[in-house]
């Protein structure tokens, strides 16, 4: 286990750059993340848990993803969370404050939780399956690595995760 944290933390740390998994470290990462998934977060949803907590108009990126997610998107949303996905896309790390102009206020990386909404949100990005799974395959490695952060509420949300990346992994296989 502590070997494979090592060998994706050397991935991102390198940005993904000329990485080269062999066949047998990609099993054992599967085989790790399907144990996540039977493990106990794919059991029935919790309302409550899943209720937009905090309404406040902050510009904290936390909070704006999750308005998002539990939100109907407009043209001006799907803007927001191309830009979220692009400032991720290039620098692997969302900063927990942007201001107007989405320059970063605060050098404190973002909650764990903010990931999760990210990965969800650009499912509904006009993008191909490929870039899609890129960017999920890059959020699940960030969470993997600090999944000691993550609290009880967000669990099932990361396994949801985990699951539409098998899931676009199997769609970009078939063709």
């Amino acid at each position: 286990m502590k070997k494979l944290k090592k060998k994706i933390l050397i991935s991102r740390n390198n940005r993904y750059q000329n990485t080269l998994w062999d066949l047998r470290k990609i099993q054992e990462y599967y085989k790790y993340k399907f144990l996540l998934l039977k493990k106990n977060y794919l059991k029935k949803k919790d309302p409550e848990i899943l209720a937009v907590k905090d309404a406040s108009n902050n510009f904290i990126t936390y909070n704006l993803l999750e308005k998002l997610y539990f939100k109907k998107l407009s043209k001006k949303d799907i803007k927001l969370i191309k830009i979220f996905y692009k400032k991720y896309s290039s620098n692997l790390v969302l900063k927990k404050k942007y201001n107007q102009k989405f320059k970063k206020v605060s050098k404190l990386n973002a909650e764990i939780g903010t990931y999760i909404y990210l990965g969800f949100l650009t499912m509904k990005l006009k993008l191909n399956n490929i870039l899609k799974l890129n960017i999920i395959l890059k959020i699940n490695d960030h969470i993997f690595l600090n999944e000691h952060k993550l609290k009880n509420d967000k669990k099932f949300l990361f396994s949801n995760l985990l699951a539409l990346e098998i899931n676009l992994l199997k769609k970009v296989l078939a063709k």
